[in-house]
């Protein structure tokens, strides 16, 4: 049995307008994405424990935290020896333009905190911080980890 082209005129627009669509559509649809819309916003809030390490000394920490999200943007509040520490996040990306990450800024810090979610599908954050105005040459270090209960 032989194919031969299909010579219906429709089917020929239809692939001739699938074809315009394809090549008109952007690649990643993420740029015109509104803020509020992005993945982070729907698994990022919550409830964390975090470990971290200041720069520098290298002093280790525990502490609290809690993430909730606005329109475009997340409030963070961390709870370290009894002292709370506030910033605002935005959904930005990497210098090269390929991660998603998440900027906070507050309380005189800079942190940037990757995405991931861990083997039982919770959110997981690992950050660098830095204090406002300085260039250490080892940053802090905080991870994140879910305090939600399994269900």
């Amino acid at each position: 049995m032989k194919i031969r082209p299909n010579s219906d005129p429709t089917v020929k627009l239809l692939a001739v307008g699938f074809a315009v669509v394809g090549l008109t559509v952007p690649v990643s649809s993420r740029s015109a994405e509104p803020a509020d819309e992005h993945i982070f916003f729907n698994i990022v809030p919550g409830h964390f424990t975090l470990l971290g390490k200041f720069p520098e000394n290298g002093d280790v920490y525990a502490g609290t935290a809690e993430i909730s999200s606005e329109t475009g943007h997340f409030n963070l509040v961390k709870t370290i020896a009894g002292k709370s520490i506030t910033a605002v996040g935005t959904v930005q990306q990497n210098d090269d333009g390929n991660v998603d990450l998440i900027r906070f800024s507050g309380s005189g810090r800079e942190e940037t905190c990757l995405v991931q979610i861990d083997l039982d599908n919770f959110c997981r954050l690992t950050c660098y911080w830095t204090v406002n105005g300085t260039a250490p040459n080892v940053p802090g270090l905080e991870a994140y980890f879910p305090t939600a209960p399994w269900d």
